[in-house]
């Protein structure tokens, strides 16, 4: 919380929301979201982006993009689901 309000962040992306009482948060204009909600925003923000940043990911490792999208379901299912959405 102090690195992001030093830094002037307006967002935390963390699984531990909890740890990140509104009342610390407002004083500085942050917020908190997941990472599913964070990288679902990004998409709707930049869909093309989104898409292009994956399969290069996917190229990276030398994996299929259903493959990379199975890793990110553990940690980002609802991201997962959008995607799978748009293939």
């Amino acid at each position: 919380m102090a690195a992001a309000a030093h830094a002037g962040a307006k967002l935390i992306v963390t699984y531990n929301a909890k740890d990140f009482p509104r009342s610390s948060l407002t004083p500085y204009s942050i917020t908190v979201k997941g990472p599913s909600a964070f990288l679902k925003d990004l998409d709707i923000a930049a869909p093309a982006m989104v898409m292009q940043t994956l399969e290069g990911q996917a190229a990276a490792i030398g994996k299929s993009m259903p493959y990379l999208l199975s890793r990110l379901q553990v940690n980002a299912p609802a991201f997962v689901e959008m995607i799978e959405r748009k293939l």
